[in-house]
């Protein structure tokens, strides 16, 4: 067993990834916990599949132990190799690389699929999308994530992974222009169709082209973006999220690594892996629309008020209110928990009960007031629902049958 008195622990990774400070962020406010840890930034600019093997890492003879917060496309084994050769105990805090020489520790990619799904079929969306990257081993887990929680609720979803580096640039919808089996996904899969991104950079992208080729945002395509980065809520539409606990993962990092050190051993084969659940997605306008909730839902309801009783079409009370029907009946589902055309029929019942509980109404004209022209049709409507004809329900009601 080693003993130490102080120790200096660094966070690798690249500088243009939108949530590495929070990794560090993390480390840092374990290390505050643990007495005795200094957190040392080591965050460089170059890609780290342009390292080779037998480059020396850049922490060798800095730090005791390393944080690796990157994403890699290469053979991980040439990489893991790379990073043995820092001489100290490294922990990766990324899903790109498993190698049971190097301790993982990442968001469960479970539990981000699960946030997705549960978000999306709660907006009523009929269709899913899962865009990643082609070259790394998270895209394919988190893709094949989506697809087993969507089978457990008899959907299916399709995959598409893309060869272009996004960077979270304005041009980057330009790269996906050259994608046509991307933009065929996304013109012809039945709409209202949601659409689970790696991240937030392909998320944004992806918002982006559907608004070139016409489509609208979320009323036809939904978008989810993964990492809840400052990009989410610059962009236009803003994105929805899901946050990833960065904070949690590098702080279990931290613990890890002080495990590996207080032992004298460089790695733990016997636990390569270990996930950490996302539990928050962030709702924002690419699935949700620009509601701002209270004063949009006292505004529809204002309208349901007056007219819901005559039965309008869910279609016809969008272009009253000025929102498309998709993004209207998503947002509605959202803020109330059932959809439009739920809500017009609780309505028209609840009239029909308290018209049908004054005698004197006669059921013709509480027929026409419903907005049926013949009193067959809504005795129709009333017993589908209720389980009884008018009269019956009047008789029970007043003990009166007859009008």
């Amino acid at each position: 067993m080693q003993s130490f008195r102080h120790l200096r622990l660094g966070l690798v990774g690249n500088v243009r990834s939108p949530i590495i400070g929070r990794y560090l962020d993390g480390m840092i406010a374990a290390a505050n916990v643990q007495s005795g840890t200094t957190v040392v930034d080591l965050r460089v600019a170059a890609e780290f599949s342009r390292f080779k093997p037998t480059d020396v890492p850049p922490w060798r003879g800095r730090v005791d132990g390393v944080v690796l917060a990157i994403g890699y496309e290469g053979p991980t084994g040439e990489l893991v190799d790379w990073v043995m050769r820092g001489g100290v105990p490294a922990v990766s805090v990324r899903g790109d690389i498993l190698d049971p020489r190097l301790p993982v520790i990442y968001t469960d990619p479970g539990s981000i699929a699960r946030l997705a799904m549960d978000h999306l079929l709660g907006i009523g969306v009929e269709s899913f999308l899962h865009v990643g990257y082609t070259q790394t081993q998270g895209s394919r887990a988190r893709a094949e994530a989506f697809a087993r929680v969507l089978a457990t609720r008899g959907r299916a979803t399709v995959t598409h992974d893309i060869d272009a580096l996004l960077f979270g640039g304005i041009d980057d919808e330009a790269r996906l222009e050259q994608d046509r089996p991307l933009t065929e996904l996304l013109t012809s899969l039945p709409r209202p169709l949601g659409v689970l991104c790696l991240n937030d950079w392909t998320a944004r992208a992806i918002a982006f082209r559907c608004q070139r080729l016409g489509l609208d945002v979320p009323g036809d395509v939904a978008v989810v973006g993964v990492d809840d980065s400052a990009l989410a809520a610059g962009s236009v539409p803003t994105l929805t999220s899901i946050k990833v606990p960065c904070e949690a993962v590098a702080a279990r990092g931290v613990a890890v690594l002080r495990e590996l050190l207080a032992a004298g051993r460089i790695s733990r084969p016997e636990m390569p892996v270990e996930l950490v659940p996302a539990t928050e997605l962030v709702p924002r306008e690419s699935t949700v629309g620009q509601s701002d909730g209270a004063s949009s839902l006292a505004r529809w309801l204002a309208y349901l008020d007056e007219h819901a009783h005559k039965g309008p079409p869910t279609a016809q009370i969008a272009e009253d209110l000025g929102i498309s029907r998709r993004t209207f009946e998503r947002q509605f589902r959202r803020l109330v928990g059932h959809s439009p055309s739920e809500e017009i029929r609780i309505r028209r019942l609840d009239r029909a009960k308290a018209l049908l509980a004054d005698p004197t109404v006669p059921i013709t004209a509480v027929a026409a007031e419903l907005g049926f022209a013949e009193a067959a049709a809504f005795s129709r409507f009333f017993r589908r629902h209720i389980g009884q004809t008018p009269r019956e329900y009047r008789q029970a009601a007043t003990g009166q049958p007859t009008g």
